[in-house]
């Protein structure tokens, strides 16, 4: 198949973004795996030995590898290895899909940018009918006999990294107004779907954007200085700070799956202690909570906010304590190193452009965010979004990655 012809993967895989966020967000694996056709395969290994051997790309693939050795003390081996293995190809897929986006003619460029940019557009128009309507729409499309937005809230976790790629693109093609509105309409939309880590996420990133449009390069190095502390420290500050024990002195009223969160979340810490270095494997997370049983979480609490359920269900719902659990202090120099890596990059190549730089960094503040506060750090589902996220603002600066 001439390499012509090929970029048809790529641009059903942007068009299918429009229905695969809002109503089927576990085909995003399928959407990222259907990128891959659009690689041209004899002129790849440069693309790649580029974006692979970089400071982000081998600290991945160490946290990666890890994850496969750690499977040798994992409570299921072979569940271990099979998740492992899993997220290896998952690796290789997003790899992929970056060298397809990279090997664009400038022509092919716009018509991915233009089709994306219809794609989500598409999914806030989807998301706004469901909004007013209470999830009718989403009912109607999947046979759903009962309306309920919070089947499809998880959509709007992608969206919000999303949002900066698209509000780049449209800023860079002089379309301000529609850029404008486009951003305003996405932040309302997230904000009125049931998906709290989303609505966090919207406000780190804007608080980044304006910080690092206005200070540019400290304020890169500041806000993400900050978060490694806070990744660094995180098992101490669950266990000795932000839990349910402190938050009830300060009377502070939170809603019964925070509540229940932060519970996992000290728990997890305590678990984490016994094995602090290199964790207690991949995969341990599901193994620990299965075991565990349901329980009382919150006996001093009165009976009507009593919690009855395990104090760890599947994942702590915490990227970084579901690290420091199961790969220990290796796992989290490694995940460290994918974030220093990317800062670098990005101060390295955008810093002469406060757009960019502003832009590049909210879209990962917003990734970072979300997944410290919801969701397994090994769903395929959300990483294949982070990576199609990744995807879309290599479109947004592709010009500027020519000469890489």
């Amino acid at each position: 198949m001439k390499f012509c012809n090929r970029q048809i993967f790529l641009y059903l895989t942007l068009a299918g973004l429009a229905f695969v966020i809002p109503y089927a967000s576990n085909g995003t694996v399928v959407l990222l795996v259907l990128s891959v056709f659009c690689v041209k395969w004899l002129k790849s290994w440069g693309l790649l030995k580029e974006i692979l051997f970089s400071k982000t790309g081998v600290s991945i693939l160490g946290l990666l590898c890890l994850g496969l050795i750690s499977s040798c003390w994992a409570d299921n081996t072979a569940l271990a290895l099979h998740l492992g293995s899993r997220l290896i190809l998952l690796f290789i897929a997003g790899l992929l899909m970056i060298v397809s986006i990279r090997q664009l003619s400038p022509e092919q460029t716009e018509k991915a940018k233009r089709i994306v940019i219809i794609s989500i557009c598409c999914i806030l128009c989807f998301y706004t009918i469901d909004i007013l309507s209470n999830g009718a729409l989403a009912s109607f499309i999947k046979g759903w006999k009962q309306v309920n937005l919070n089947k499809i809230g998880r959509g709007a976790s992608v969206l919000a990294v999303m949002i900066y790629p698209i509000f780049l693109m449209l800023l860079r093609s002089q379309k301000r107004l529609f850029a404008g509105v486009f951003l305003t309409v996405a932040i309302a939309v997230i904000i009125f779907l049931p998906m709290a880590a989303a609505v966090v996420a919207v406000g780190t990133s804007a608080v980044t954007f304006v910080l690092v449009y206005m200070f540019k390069r400290p304020a890169v190095i500041l806000i993400f200085l900050i978060f490694s502390s806070i990744v660094l420290a995180a098992p101490t500050l669950s266990t000795k700070l932000v839990n349910l024990d402190t938050i009830d002195s300060y009377n502070i009223q939170l809603a019964s799956s925070w509540k229940h969160r932060l519970i996992i979340w000290k728990f997890v810490s305590e678990k984490t202690a016994e094995r602090p270095f290199f964790g207690h494997g991949l995969n341990s997370s599901r193994e620990m909570g299965e075991k565990q049983g349901k329980v009382l979480l919150n006996p001093n609490e009165p009976k009507n906010m009593q919690i009855i359920d395990t104090p760890l269900p599947l994942h702590p719902h915490n990227g970084v304590l579901q690290i420091w659990l199961e790969l220990g202090l290796a796992g989290i120099f490694c995940y460290l190193g994918f974030i220093l890596g990317t800062v670098r990059f990005l101060l390295q190549r955008f810093s002469s452009n406060p757009l960019i730089l502003a832009s590049t960094s909210a879209c990962f503040v917003s990734f970072l965010t979300i997944s410290s506060l919801s969701f397994g750090v090994w769903q395929n589902w959300w990483l294949a979004g982070a990576w199609l996220s990744t995807g879309i603002m290599t479109l947004a600066v592709s010009d500027k990655l020519q000469h890489t």
